[in-house]
């Protein structure tokens, strides 16, 4: 094998790798917009209510809530 025909095996190698990665996140992309249509918001608390907060798909954060005199009784108990 000449040098030559070295420098095009590897060069068709890093295509099809780079092809590969191509079509990796091709179906990455559409896996997350269909993710991001059935997940339109997502809602997390602390156990004790303290803060609670719900964010859309985008995170966009689209109601916040903090009860602050719940997390006045959670810092004065730890």
């Amino acid at each position: 094998m000449t040098l030559s025909d070295e420098a095009l095996t590897a060069l068709e190698e890093a295509r099809a790798r780079v092809r590969a990665q191509f079509e990796q996140a091709r179906k990455r992309s559409e896996d997350a917009a269909r993710m991001a249509g059935d997940v339109r918001t997502a809602t997390a608390a602390f156990p004790g209510r303290e803060v609670r907060v719900i964010a859309t798909s985008g995170g966009r954060v689209a109601y916040g809530e903090a009860d602050l005199a719940g997390a006045r009784a959670v810092a004065a108990t730890s």
